[in-house]
């Protein structure tokens, strides 16, 4: 073959088979998603005549999104093709790097397609940057490995990688071959042009679309339901706009002066402030009550949503538990968590501040406090029981950089027990919590305690797998009995009736119900507060609350005097008219009737009404933006204070 001809063919023959088939794989992969989606989908919309359209839709829009991928990924194989035919090169070492380029390539695009599907059940978003969180720890990899409902995942993703680098091979022998037979239609200068013409006008689509500017995530989104929307975009796309992306809230900020006077005015800090953290303020005893130093234990109930509770499988009731309880106690019924994430919860109960969009709470460097600080400087003493190893999620680093006294986790509990998400079942933690909290009960005292039974992989004693065949239904039946052994057990120590207990879910976990563009089953969480103390249980609060309220209510309890230089308010004396959370790239606001989504990336933007769920936006914009000042000033005036070193200040 001649050397003028060997470039195009290369383009003919080599990457433009390459560009088909990733696209023709990565629709699959889009077709299986949908699959996976299919009983949500049905569910909005019923009949043939609505979803047709929809996944119509979402496929058109998947194929621009798969283009920016492919082309992407060919762009440096193209150029340089390019430039070694301008100066008439040689092609021997391109086709070697290349080859091993393009199966390096495929291996990571297919990689992220094939965890997309565990993930998004799990967290209900496309992988984003915050994945590298949990890649960092070597005990990741082995909480993935142990699950075997992802073995399927492995699978495909063999399967897929086999077929790719089969196919990348035998279109470098093609080119082999075609230089020993050469290839007369391609010895036309005018069919050369053209080819390297059509590949330019294919990468020129997959960077801009149709459009006149480089199309972003703004481009998926044509419904009102976030996972429809997320049904077009390509899982590695979605993750290499997250790393070029500094912070969400980068997009999203106000003014931070602006912002800063609204929060001052919402929690009621005194304008003449002279602390260094401009939201400290000096909270006072209520003198018709007595100061007490009750102890207080706070259970992390892993991913325990509000709808999972109250439910039955095979007439059997799943929580009677947790069900019973909130009928005997505290209950905060519109009750919040800052994130979606177990770091999120953990870090805001702690300090008082919420879960700033992929800003990681408890990564270097720790720039917090919290309740266990100022719980010390009134003589108690702290523990923290984590299930796992305290290096994961950079746990163990950051309480005890917020004064908690002692940090247990899975080397203190000696068990030589089946692990799950890395760490000791439910049970075994709270055994050896309550030993523990025994050895140092002669003081008051401040003890956490993180559950992880109810996270996949679901590891559940048999005898709970006869009350339904659904993993994620037997676990909860088990975590309810832990939950409720763990109190008994605590019921016959000497600390019991003077112990507060408070139990919180860290985040939820997907409802099978898509009302919103944005899954409040991730969000809506219960909290639950009782004591044998508490005079006027049962009581049912109302009011919408979060987690960053929690240090306040505890304080307000406990009616000590302290300094609050936190987002958080007492939800037995003070209000507030909306709670504001995050689920990684989207911020919700809710009130008493109202939801306010918003996206900080496309701008999109919805308010419904909670009663009917419609969208009410246009009809309620002024509503709309008191909600998006409410929460885009909280979160602003948080991380402004986090980055000037403020907030573990007073």
């Amino acid at each position: 073959m001649k050397r003028s001809t060997q470039y195009a063919d290369i383009l003919l023959q080599f990457l433009l088979p390459i560009y088909i088939l990733t696209i023709i794989l990565l629709t699959i992969f889009r077709l299986i998603f949908i699959y996976h989606q299919y009983d949500d989908i049905i569910q909005l919309y019923p009949s043939n005549s609505e979803m047709y359209p929809i996944i119509k839709t979402a496929m058109g829009k998947g194929f621009r999104f798969d283009n920016i991928v492919t082309s992407t990924t060919l762009i440096i194989p193209f150029i340089t093709l390019i430039i070694l035919w301008i100066t008439n090169q040689p092609t021997k070492l391109y086709l070697k790097l290349t080859t091993i380029y393009l199966i390096i390539a495929l291996a990571v695009i297919f990689g992220f397609s094939c965890i997309d599907f565990p993930y998004y059940e799990y967290f209900g978003i496309h992988p984003n940057k915050s994945i590298a969180n949990w890649l960092t720890h070597n005990s990741t990899y082995k909480m993935i490995l142990e699950e075997s409902s992802y073995y399927i995942y492995f699978l495909a993703y063999i399967i897929t990688i086999a077929i790719s680098i089969y196919f990348v091979l035998f279109c470098n022998k093609r080119i082999k071959k075609a230089r020993e037979n050469g290839n007369n239609l391609l010895n036309k200068a005018w069919i050369q042009v053209c080819i390297f013409c059509l590949f330019i006008v294919l990468i020129r689509i997959g960077y801009k679309g149709h459009t006149k500017h480089p199309i972003d995530k703004k481009n998926a989104t044509f419904t009102m339901f976030s996972f429809i929307n997320d049904i077009p975009l390509t899982p590695i796309y979605n993750f290499a706009v997250s790393l070029r992306t500094d912070e969400v809230g980068q997009q999203y900020l106000a003014d931070s002066d602006s912002a800063l006077d609204f929060v001052k005015n919402e929690l009621n800090s005194d304008t003449n402030n002279t602390y260094k953290n401009p939201l400290t303020r000096k909270i006072e005893i209520d003198k018709l009550k007595e100061a007490i130093t009750t102890n207080i234990i706070l259970i992390f109930m892993e991913s325990m949503s509000v709808d999972l509770l109250d439910k039955e499988d095979n007439n059997i009731k799943l929580t009677p538990f947790l069900d019973s309880l909130i009928q005997n106690s505290y209950y905060f019924e519109n009750f919040y968590s800052s994130g979606t994430h177990t770091n999120n919860g953990v870090g805001s109960v702690v300090t008082g501040y919420p879960s700033m969009f992929e800003l990681h709470m408890m990564k270097p460097p720790h720039q917090y406090k919290g309740i266990a600080s100022t719980l010390k400087e009134i003589g108690y003493q702290s523990s923290f029981f984590i299930p796992h190893d305290e290096e994961y999620d950079y746990m163990g680093d950051f309480l005890r950089a917020c004064d908690f006294d002692r940090v247990y986790d899975r080397k203190d509990y000696n068990e030589e027990t089946s692990e799950v998400w890395g760490g000791v079942p439910d049970d075994v933690l709270f055994h050896h919590s309550i030993n523990y909290v025994n050895s140092f009960s002669e003081k008051p005292f401040l003890s956490m305690i993180m559950t992880v039974s109810n996270h996949p992989p679901y590891i559940t004693p048999e005898r709970y797998k006869k009350i339904s065949d659904d993993p994620e239904k037997a676990v909860l039946a088990y975590t309810d009995d832990a939950l409720k052994d763990f109190i008994r057990e605590a019921s016959e120590q000497d600390w019991y009736d003077n112990t507060i207990f408070i139990l919180v879910g860290d985040h939820g976990k997907k409802s099978q119900s898509y009302k919103y563009n944005m899954d409040l089953s991730y969000n809506h969480v219960p909290c639950i507060m009782f004591s044998t103390l508490f005079k006027d249980m049962p009581r049912k609060f109302s009011q919408v609350g979060g987690q960053i309220d929690i240090f306040p209510t505890i304080m307000g309890l406990l009616n000590q005097p302290y300094y609050n230089n936190s987002m958080g308010i007492d939800l037995l004396k003070e209000s507030r008219p909306y709670i504001y959370f995050t689920s990684d790239t989207r911020m919700g606001c809710i009130g008493d009737s109202l939801f306010y989504v918003f996206d900080p990336i496309s701008k999109d933007e919805q308010l419904y009404n909670l009663r009917n769920g419609t969208n009410v936006i246009d009809s309620m914009r002024s509503s709309a933006d008191n909600m998006k000042e409410y929460g885009t000033s909280m979160l602003t005036v948080s991380k402004d204070l986090y980055m000037q070193g403020l907030t573990d200040q007073y």
